[in-house]
């Protein structure tokens, strides 16, 4: 049998320690409702707007300042919850239920 080289202790150290960092970093979370109505604002933005990209970018500005989110935390949310088939039934669920209600209160534009 080999003895063990310090360099080896060493490089399995680092590499534990990396694997440990990398494994703690936690994704931003947003709420599934609160998700669902900045998806459907900012959808509904982007169709008004789509002309017009200085005013869209200030839309989804307002949007996200709303509901006290960085647009960075909204696409990595979605980023992370991408392969999850079984949420996005549900999401999309939610995402009709509100835009029904908006429909109803005559928010909808």
């Amino acid at each position: 049998m080999k003895p063990v080289k310090k360099i080896d202790i060493i490089f399995f150290t680092l590499f534990f320690i990396s694997f440990i960092l990398c494994g703690c970093k936690k994704e931003p979370e947003i709420d599934r409702s609160t998700l669902v109505k900045i998806y459907v604002e900012t959808t509904l933005a982007q169709s008004k707007y789509a002309s017009y990209p200085d005013s869209l970018r200030s839309a989804k500005e307002k949007i996200y300042s709303k509901y006290n989110v960085a647009e960075e935390d909204y696409y990595s949310t979605l980023k992370s919850i991408e392969p999850k088939a079984e949420y996005w039934d549900g999401f999309y669920k939610e995402v009709k239920s509100y835009m029904d209600s908006l429909k109803v209160r005559g928010s909808f534009d």
